[in-house]
């Protein structure tokens, strides 16, 4: 039985705002002088960067090692500077999480494969962050969000049912990963339809009770 919707789960990159992986892969290049195919190889599936947001590596790891990659001796302040520019927020999907932090109990919850160093500059920079209740990455996690094993950790720390949250992110994999741990998983494919998820699933739902 479907019952009310305790929590809203959100993906940031794709959802909630979005994540400009050029603009990433420019500040890592000019900043470190590695070439542009170095930097892109950061985000395979056994990249340093991969590697960093799901803890396998700290912050200052991945900073010494692309220092030893380009033969530059630099300060760890400067891998801060990888991230300008690098997340915009989605402004309709902010105003419609205000109009539900307004107008319901149902808690919001970010989602991210991410690490703490970008939360942290997310945190300052963007109005959006601001409005979740709890935050879950994949560097605290361990593990990315593909893995259920990743929300089977936020179910425990939220405490609710899985079948009380629902989860929107614009990866499949992620959404069929959120489904196996027996969460509503949506695919998000553009502000309308989500709007109308949002009033089908859960407005109307938890107006009932």
């Amino acid at each position: 039985m479907i019952g009310m919707i305790k929590v809203l789960m959100l993906d940031y990159g794709g959802v909630t705002g979005r994540w400009i992986e050029d603009a990433q892969i420019s500040n890592i290049c000019r900043i470190y002088g590695v070439k542009e195919r170095f930097a892109r190889g950061l985000y395979g599936q056994n990249g340093l960067y991969s590697l960093y947001e799901q803890g396998k590596i700290t912050s200052r790891d991945l900073h010494e090692r692309l220092c030893r990659k380009s033969g530059k001796k630099l300060p760890y302040k400067r891998m801060a500077g990888t991230l300008d520019g690098v997340y915009k927020d989605n402004h309709e999907v902010v105003l419609l999480l205000k109009k539900i932090k307004q107008k319901s109990d149902v808690r919001l919850a970010l989602a991210e494969n991410t690490s703490s160093k970008d939360l942290r500059w997310q945190r300052k920079n963007l109005d959006s962050i601001r409005l979740f209740d709890s935050i879950f990455i994949s560097e605290k996690a361990k593990t990315y969000k593909k893995n259920p094993e990743f929300f089977k950790k936020c179910l425990k720390t939220l405490k609710v049912n899985p079948n009380e949250v629902l989860f929107f992110d614009d990866k499949k994999e992620n959404v069929e990963s959120a489904k196996k741990a027996g969460i509503r998983g949506f695919l998000f494919s553009n502000v309308r339809e989500f709007k109308k998820i949002i009033e089908k699933e859960m407005l109307n739902k938890n107006n009932k009770n």
